[in-house]
C-alpha cells in the first residue's frame, strides 16, 4: 500500500475515532489511531466507551484512561503501566497478564473480571472487584487500604469478595479494613501484608503464606486458617473479632 493512501487511510481513523470517544464504543482500529498519534495519544481516552473490544496487548503507556469502560473486553498482557484508571469500568473484562505497575485504580469497578498472572505491584486499587480472578497475579505493595482522606463521601474501601487470589504475591500488601469474605487466599504469599480491621469471614488460607502478617482486629467467622504459614508470627491474633468460629490447626 502507497505511503499517502497509509496516512490518509490513518487520518481517516483519527477523525472518527475522535467522534468515537464522544458518543460511541471504540473498537480495536480506533484505540489504536488514537494510540499512534502523539496528540490523541496525549489527549487520551478519558471517558471513553470500549467495551466487548479487543484489545490484547497494546501499549496504553501515557495514556489518560480515567472512567473508561472496558467492560468484557479483552486486554490480556497489554501494557498499563502507570496510567491513571481511576473510576473506571473493567465489569468481565480479561487482564491475564496485564501490566499495571504504578497504575491508579481508584473507586473502580471490575466485578467478575480476570487479573490472572497480571503485574499489579504498589498498585492503588480501591473500589469494587468482587468476584475477580487474581490467581498468579503480582498485588505485592498493593495499596488497597481503606481510603481515610474522604470521610465527608464515607469511608472509601476495597471490595474483593469471592475473589480468587490462589498463588497471588500479596507481600507487604495494604489491605486494611478490606471486604475480603470468602476470598481463596491458597497457597498465596502474605508475608508482612496488612489485613487489620479487614473482613475476612469465610475467607480460606490454606498453605498460604501469613509471616509477620497483621490482623489485629480482622472480622474471621468461618475463616480457615489451617495448614497455613507463619501464624505464630501474625500480629493481633488475640484481637480477631469471632475468633471462636474460625478454623485452626
Amino acid at each position: 500500500m502507497a505511503a499517502s493512501k497509509r496516512l490518509v487511510m490513518a487520518a481517516a481513523a483519527l477523525v472518527m475515532a475522535g467522534a468515537a470517544v464522544a458518543d460511541d464504543n471504540l473498537d480495536r482500529t480506533a484505540v489504536e489511531a488514537i494510540l499512534a498519534d502523539a496528540q490523541q495519544r496525549q489527549n487520551g481516552l478519558y471517558d471513553a466507551e470500549v467495551a466487548g473490544a479487543d484489545l490484547a496487548g497494546l501499549d496504553f503507556l501515557g495514556v489518560d484512561l480515567r472512567s473508561i469502560n472496558v467492560s468484557n473486553s479483552d486486554l490480556t498482557n497489554a501494557d498499563l503501566a502507570g496510567v491513571n484508571l481511576d473510576l473506571g469500568r473493567m465489569i468481565g473484562a480479561d487482564l491475564g497478564g496485564a501490566r499495571f505497575a504504578g497504575a491508579s485504580m481508584f473507586s473502580v469497578v471490575a466485578k467478575d473480571a480476570r487479573f490472572v498472572n497480571a503485574s499489579l505491584p504498589k498498585v492503588r486499587l480501591i473500589g469494587d472487584l468482587s468476584g475477580t480472578d487474581f490467581s498468579g497475579a503480582d498485588l505485592s505493595g498493593l495499596r488497597g487500604g481503606a481510603d481515610m482522606k474522604n470521610q465527608s463521601m464515607g469511608l472509601m474501601n476495597a471490595v474483593f469478595n469471592g475473589a480468587e487470589m490462589v498463588a497471588a504475591d500479596l507481600s507487604g500488601a495494604d489491605l486494611s479494613r478490606a471486604y475480603l469474605k470468602f476470598v481463596d487466599f491458597t497457597n498465596a504469599n502474605l508475608a508482612g501484608a496488612d489485613l487489620s480491621r479487614a473482613d475476612l469471614a469465610g475467607a480460606e488460607f490454606r498453605g498460604a503464606d501469613l509471616t509477620d502478617a497483621d490482623l489485629t482486629g480482622a472480622i474471621v467467622p468461618r475463616t480457615d486458617f489451617r495448614g497455613a504459614r507463619g501464624m505464630d508470627t501474625v500480629k493481633g491474633l488475640d484481637t480477631l473479632k469471632e475468633r471462636d468460629r474460625a478454623y485452626f490447626d
